[in-house]
């Protein structure tokens, strides 16, 4: 099966927006983990403005995948089901990554606690896990699916 991908809408970006949020996302991470150990300024200006633009950019990532004519087509069948999969995953991925730069830049506006930092730190670690789950379902749908693939 090799429906027509991305016919519609903004879901010919989808690939290219993914992996622009994904790099950005281990940027973030590595920043993040810097910050934590090091508490260097530079790493929490840097790791801030990632928070911002990377929260922005993931609901466009997670958006643009849902603007397919192809998807209809998958609905009923094995691909359908991972394909529900991802979206669910992408979306909790969102909604993860809002919640950690929401605490991270609260907690940094009050005051600089340890604790709220080590919860937000473990927040941004399972929205990596969540990240590469949404990353294998996405690759299932491409490399086994077929979805999004020229012929």
């Amino acid at each position: 099966m090799n429906p027509e991908p991305f016919s519609f809408g903004f879901g010919w970006i989808h690939p290219v927006s993914v992996h622009l949020v994904t790099g950005a996302f281990f940027i973030l991470y590595l920043t993040e983990t810097l910050n934590y150990f090091s508490r260097k300024t530079e790493f929490f200006k840097v790791g801030s403005l990632l928070y911002l633009v990377l929260t922005g950019l993931s609901f466009f990532a997670a958006g643009s995948g849902l603007y397919s004519k192809s998807l209809a087509q998958i609905a009923d069948s094995e691909a359908g089901s991972v394909l529900d999969s991802h979206q669910s995953l992408a979306f909790i991925s969102v909604i993860l990554l809002a919640l950690t730069g929401y605490s991270r830049l609260s907690a940094y506006s009050k005051t600089k606690n340890q604790q709220i930092t080590t919860v937000t730190f473990l927040l941004l670690t399972v929205t990596l896990f969540s990240l590469a789950l949404t990353a294998l379902f996405g690759g299932r749908l491409v490399f086994q699916f077929g979805i999004g693939v020229h012929p």
